[in-house]
């Protein structure tokens, strides 16, 4: 059995990975090596904090609705053109996958879902959480197409009111899926494994390499060389660049997605979490009178700026359908972005890297990165120790990293200087609301 590995991306994932490698052997010596840069770019924390199986799949990429989105203003959904020329077969590949494994995603989500439940129950970790999530729909229609697909219980209009939004004649609500604070669940994921004894190391740049007796050799400026028996790319959005530095290429994209916290004035501002579904804007609520807004899948590249006029129309968005919203009642005290590392076909890409028996690669869960953490993090873990998931096979083959192709080496394997979004040592000062 390995003794010695190395987890690349010091995000929700690769803490996941961490903390069920030390449930299966806590004699295993891991080290998390993440990459310092500004917290407020870290998808790990600026989430939606979402854990909604039903109501998760990614928007449909059909060709006019590619062009619609390249010249669209105040759409949820903007594709830039030159990420759209420079990665025109990642585009091509979502165009023919659309609705081709909606119901793969969604099983995995339930999974992941139930082993949420066990996790806080044997953590007792305090994160916020809510039970019951709303999908909230412009018209009563939706709602009812909506209902059809995925159950749970249809709400009109005047109980829709009660919980404290407006302007929506229909939702559907499940009642047993949750919303949680994701700072929340990454400091206490942070501050665990750190007490388990596993190592965090931030760089600026490194280096990989396979020596002649298989081992792999991490060079590092602080640390020079360091080798192991196993690695695993869980980097986000940046795992691309870091495969295609060893020779395969997983077709992860970034999709941009901002978040914006309010603290209300007076009392609690919403009953439950919800999805408004016309505009794509999730709304999670922390301890009552904290309100989280996430909006917006941009396809833009690692473009940082955000625009005033993006942030105005999730403002307006908010104020038209959140009763207790308004600019004179809430003050702002946390904001961010993060890049949703997305594939082609919706699936993330959870195994062996193609061509090495002892690199692993756990990344592409687009919009869905703290939804499937957990069974993420045990997939891996059991991979690692050579034990068979509790995952049908299926799922597996679905998610695995064959689908995608090798590649020819890019150099010497020099990994760029953005190696993942953001520090596990920053994470742990952010918003905790």
């Amino acid at each position: 059995m390995s003794r010695n590995i190395a987890i690349i991306g010091g995000g929700i994932v690769g803490l996941f990975i961490a903390y069920y490698l030390n449930k299966l052997d806590s004699s295993l010596k891991i080290r998390i090596i993440d990459k310092s840069i500004d917290q407020k770019h870290k998808a790990s924390i600026y989430n939606a904090g979402l854990i909604t199986p039903s109501f998760s799949p990614l928007p449909d990429l059909s060709i006019s609705d590619i062009a619609r989105y390249v010249t669209a203003r105040n759409s949820p959904i903007r594709v830039g053109l030159g990420e759209l020329f420079k990665n025109l077969k990642w585009f091509l590949k979502a165009y023919r996958s659309i609705n081709k494994n909606p119901e793969l995603g969604k099983r995995l989500a339930e999974i992941s879902l139930n082993m949420y439940y066990e996790f806080i129950n044997e953590s007792n970790a305090d994160l916020d959480m809510v039970k019951g999530v709303l999908a909230l729909f412009m018209k009563s229609k939706d709602a009812e197409d909506m209902h059809k697909l995925v159950g749970g219980r249809l709400i009109d209009q005047r109980d829709i009111e009660e919980i404290g939004y407006k302007g929506f004649d229909g939702a559907v609500l499940i009642d047993n899926e949750i919303a949680i604070n994701p700072a929340k669940l990454y400091r206490y994921l942070y501050e665990y494994i750190s007490k388990q004894g596993i190592e965090f190391q931030t760089v600026d740049d490194l280096r990989i390499r396979i020596t002649s007796d298989k081992r792999i050799a991490i060079f590092t400026g602080k640390l020079g060389k360091i080798t192991y028996d196993k690695l695993i790319i869980a980097a986000g959005s940046w795992s691309r660049d870091i495969c295609r530095a060893i020779g395969y290429d997983p077709y992860i994209l970034p999709a941009r997605g901002i978040v914006r916290l309010y603290r209300s004035m007076k009392e609690k501002i919403v009953d439950k979490p919800a999805l408004l579904e016309d505009y794509g804007i999730g709304v999670s609520i922390h301890k009552n009178n904290v309100i989280r807004l996430t909006g917006y899948f941009e396809l833009i590249g690692f473009n940082t700026r955000i625009e005033e006029d993006r942030v105005n129309n999730l403002i307006r968005i908010a104020t038209k359908h959140i009763k207790m919203f308004n600019e004179d009642s809430v003050e702002l005290i946390d904001y961010g972005m993060g890049f949703r590392p997305c594939t082609p076909d919706n699936l993330p890409v959870i195994g062996k890297v193609p061509g090495y028996e002892d690199i692993y690669i756990a990344s592409g869960h687009c919009r869905l990165g703290v939804t499937l953490s957990p069974v993420t993090g045990h997939i891996i873990a059991s991979m690692v120790n050579d034990r068979k998931p509790n995952i049908d096979e299926e799922l597996l083959l679905a998610m695995s990293p064959d689908r995608f192709p090798r590649i020819r080496k890019s150099g010497d394997t020099s990994l760029l200087s953005a190696i993942a979004a953001g520090s596990a040592t920053a994470a742990v000062s952010s918003s905790s609301q």
